[in-house]
């Protein structure tokens, strides 16, 4: 005999417990574990974004992802990755150039992932059906906000750690994120030394 559908029970207070400690994580993530910090001195965070490879973005699309230092089409979403973002679409492609970019502004980001789906329990010989409410995968990242005289539709930069549960997702440190970029671009804290328009 099989019983009408309800949920597991104590499933509604693992959930709240998740999502209290999800919140908690974040809090602490964002104050403590980021290298990656939000100064601000007249719409300049610090950071420049060294573009040394132009990069293709293909008509139709607002976005070129790279990952391990290559231009990719498909991601793999539990390692680091990041992408390149332009203003508008376009029916031709659009091509980014070489450039040394003012990062204007850094936002952290939260991205979920939803990947709610039934699951089925086998118990005291009964098959009970229940839905999962557990909290769903995540990506932790950045904005990157850009600014170019010489590219302004050239919007932000945005770098995105590996997806994770809540609990277990980390933001990408610098490191992380300029192993993704590889060779085609560079993330630098240097306000003296490097200036908008070099590359």
């Amino acid at each position: 005999m099989i019983s009408s559908p309800r949920q597991k029970p104590g499933a509604w207070s693992k959930y709240f417990f998740r999502l209290a400690a999800t919140i908690a994580i974040s809090f602490l993530t964002v104050a403590c574990s980021s290298k990656i910090t939000q100064s601000y001195q007249q719409g300049d965070s610090g950071y420049r974004i060294v573009l040394h490879d132009a990069l293709v973005i293909a008509p139709h699309q607002a976005r070129v992802f790279l990952q391990d230092g290559n231009v990719v089409g498909g991601l793999n979403e539990y390692h680091p990755h990041c992408s390149f973002e332009v203003r508008k679409l376009s029916e031709q492609s659009q091509t980014i150039q070489p450039d040394t970019f003012v990062v204007s502004r850094v936002q952290h980001l939260i991205e979920e992932v939803v990947m709610l789906q039934p699951v089925l329990v086998a118990a005291l010989g009964n098959n009970l059906a229940f839905q999962d409410y557990s909290p769903s995968d995540i990506f932790r990242g950045f904005h990157f906000w850009l600014r170019s005289e010489a590219q302004p539709d050239v919007l932000r930069m945005t770098c995105r750690g590996a997806l994770a549960p809540p609990w277990e997702a980390l933001l990408p440190s610098p490191e992380e994120i300029n192993m993704a970029l590889g060779e085609k671009a560079t993330l630098k804290y240097n306000r003296e030394n490097t200036t908008p328009g070099s590359y």
